[in-house]
């Protein structure tokens, strides 16, 4: 029970100082090395979970080595892939963004764990995803993403789910620059995706 209770707290204050990097905007060195560690904790800790939450049927390794990490595998309600740009030439500004889709990674991956329903149509926040987004995948059309976003069809539900997302990132996260598009391309139901892609 100790040891839980240490685990639990570590997360906890590890949470706390990713929090507070994105409110320093990558204006300490020191911060940013110390983010850092705490990530790749993070994600450590992650795949952990996923692997364990994973039916034994499923390929865990493949999923996370293929850059993707699954905080939450809710069968019912809207799903979420949170996306994070890949930028080598640009390292602090792929720091930034991943650290900003960690935090609402997993604040989402709470609320679906939880069983939560958000939004003005009380709809249950469901399977959430983190990934990388390469930087040849977002040069393809239908992507060219240099921002931070959340995409959703323009179909009765997606559109007032995102804008709860984006509310919850605003009011939460203070996550203020993060904005809902509308896209009528698409044919996934129940399925929005977020964004952190600035440049």
């Amino acid at each position: 029970a100790d040891s839980f209770s240490s685990m639990t707290i570590a997360k906890t204050a590890r949470r706390k100082i990713l929090r507070n990097y994105i409110l320093a905007r990558l204006s300490d060195p020191e911060l940013k090395l110390e983010v850092a560690t705490i990530l790749e904790i993070e994600r450590s800790d992650a795949a952990i979970e996923n692997v364990s939450r994973l039916p034994a049927s499923g390929n865990p390794e493949t999923r996370i080595m293929s850059g993707t990490e699954v905080l939450s595998t809710a069968r019912s309600g809207v799903r979420i892939d949170i996306f994070y740009c890949l930028t080598p030439t640009a390292l602090d500004v792929q720091s930034k963004n991943l650290a900003a889709a960690e935090i609402m990674a997993q604040e989402l991956a709470d609320l679906s764990n939880e069983g939560a329903v958000i939004g003005t149509r009380n709809q249950k926040v469901g399977s959430v995803r983190l990934r990388a987004l390469t930087p040849s995948k977002n040069a393809e059309r239908g992507y060219r993403i240099t921002q931070w976003e959340i995409r959703a069809d323009n179909r009765t539900g997606e559109i007032e789910f995102a804008e709860a997302v984006r509310m919850l990132a605003s009011e939460r996260l203070q996550q203020e620059s993060l904005f809902v598009r509308g896209k009528n391309s698409s044919k996934t139901d129940d399925y929005i995706s977020l964004f952190y892609c600035s440049v």
